[in-house]
């Protein structure tokens, strides 16, 4: 009689004999990892949350700086990696070139020196077309722009 009563305590769902006692998830370092990730990013966002509408107008133009330098950074290096790769595949697939299995990948440092410099000779030439005094604000963005994101081209 006791075993009926206990599958009516669970609503007779299968559980019986079943106890949640004793049974335990184990947690990995990259489940770990992942919720501390989470907690942080949910922090930083309510801190930048506050700070964007913060009442002193400073406060909120400089953090305005730090998150357009932030964004900037970021899609400098994914479409430094994504041109990067691409050219290397067209060359590759182009000219037969296998990739090397380890050591120095010479075509693909090559290819880095040449965007670099093709990049810095863009950003010098806009610069100078712009150097009129009308055109002050595109200036300083593209020396912003132009400027981070040439080193991480080479």
């Amino acid at each position: 009689e006791g075993a009926e009563h206990e599958g009516a305590e669970h609503g007779g769902h299968g559980h019986e004999g079943h106890g949640h006692k004793g049974h335990t998830h184990a947690v990995s370092s990259a489940m770990l990892t992942t919720s501390w990730l989470l907690i942080g990013f949910l922090v930083s966002n309510f801190i930048l949350l506050r700070l964007v509408n913060y009442d002193d107008a400073n406060v909120r133009s400089y953090t305005w700086k730090m998150l357009s330098s932030t964004v900037s950074i970021y899609l400098a290096v994914v479409l430094d990696g994504t041109i990067s790769n691409c050219i290397m595949s067209l060359m590759r697939a182009s000219l037969g070139i296998e990739e090397p299995e380890s050591g120095c990948d010479w075509p693909k440092a090559l290819v880095a020196t040449v965007l670099c410099f093709l990049w810095f000779a863009l950003v010098n030439t806009a610069c100078y077309k712009l150097r009129h005094p009308q055109h002050t604000k595109y200036r300083f963005a593209a020396s912003e722009i132009g400027g981070g994101n040439t080193p991480l081209s080479g």
